[in-house]
Formats: structure tokens, sequence, C-alpha cells
């Protein structure tokens, strides 16, 4: 499952939120990646995850792989630019002003992530919903309520769909639970709060 896009290979686009109970303001509660497919490396870190509020990435030689040494960076990120700074109003203003402030790499790997969330947007309405017409609709509109059953809400991600992979999902081949799961996730990626 990739897309390709002026900053590379997309494999899955995603959320990072943070597990609660936790101290943080609700501006760092939530971090938005893409992971790259970059094949060729020499030691095998074919996945490059990326963040887009922070400047900080990991590769991995998985996507999980990648996305668990992203998370590292971001947690460690934000714990040394607490440490900088003598208060910590001082460094939640430092933090916000970098996540608002994008320089034009993340701002391209923003464009990517958008590119895709749109791509599969496309596809999912034109090549999902005539099968899954309720689910579908049922989706859209109750994300939120929905998505409190699912166990992975620390890592919402959407693979970047092609055409041939969204044929795969059609009912015959796919269980409608997993239909479902899909949608779900990237109608709450889709509705994230905070969208920059």
């Amino acid at each position: 499952m990739c897309w390709k896009t002026e900053a590379g290979i997309v494999q899955s686009v995603g959320i990072i939120t943070k597990q609660k109970p936790n101290v943080f303001p609700d501006f760092l509660q939530e971090f938005p990646y893409v992971i790259f497919k970059e094949e060729g490396d020499m030691l095998g870190l074919d996945y490059h995850s990326v963040c887009i509020n922070f400047e900080v990435d990991s590769r991995g030689t998985t996507p999980a792989e990648a996305l668990q040494g992203l998370k590292k960076g971001i947690n460690s990120f934000i714990d040394v630019t607490l440490k900088h700074f003598q208060d910590e109003s001082s460094a939640y203003t430092a933090l916000k002003e970098e996540i608002e402030n994008r320089s034009e790499v993340r701002d391209i790997v923003y464009r990517a992530y958008t590119e895709v969330l749109e791509s599969n947007r496309i596809l999912f309405n034109e090549k999902l919903r005539p099968h899954f017409k309720d689910l579908y609709d049922n989706a859209k509109n109750n994300w939120n309520s929905i998505f409190t059953n699912y166990d992975h809400k620390y890592n919402i991600y959407t693979p970047a769909f092609s055409d041939e992979e969204i044929e795969n999902l059609i009912p015959e081949k796919i269980p409608v639970e997993q239909v479902e799961k899909i949608l779900v996730c990237y109608f709450r990626i889709v509705n994230q709060r905070q969208l920059w």
C-alpha cells in the first residue's frame, strides 16, 4: 500500500496520541505523522517516519519499527525542551511555536499527508461506499462513538491505498468489521481536533 507524492512514496499516514492521564496541554496530545517507503537502504531501514509537528523522524525495517522510534523521538524532544527551560510555561510556548512555524520540509511532508487523505477519500467514496453505503455513512457520521470501541486508540493510521488495494476490500474478500475499522480510523484522522 503506497501512494507517490512529491515528498516520496507514502506507506501510511496517522496520528500518535498520548496516553492519558498526562500533564501535557491539549496541543501536545496528538502528533500527525507520515511513513515513507524508501527501498534500497543498505541497512534495510526501508521505512522512514516523519512527525509533522516537530523536526523528529525515525527509520526502521518495518513501519511499526519506524513508528516506535518516532514515538520515542517525540517523547525525548518534549522532555529535553521541558528540561531546557526554567518554567513549564516557557517550554510550552516554545513547543507551540515549533508546531506553528513549520519548516519547508515539514510543509512538504504535511502536503503529502493531506494528499494521501484526499486520495483515500476519493477511493473510499467511489469504490467502497457503493458496497458499504450504510457502514460508510455510519462511520462518517458517528466515527467518534464507534472509535471508542477499538483498542488501538494511541496509534491511529490509514494506509495509502491504491485502486487495486481498494478492490480487495469488497465484501466477498474482507470481513465487514475490518472495513469498518479502516473507515472509522480514516474519519478519526480527518476529523482530528487541531489541523495545525
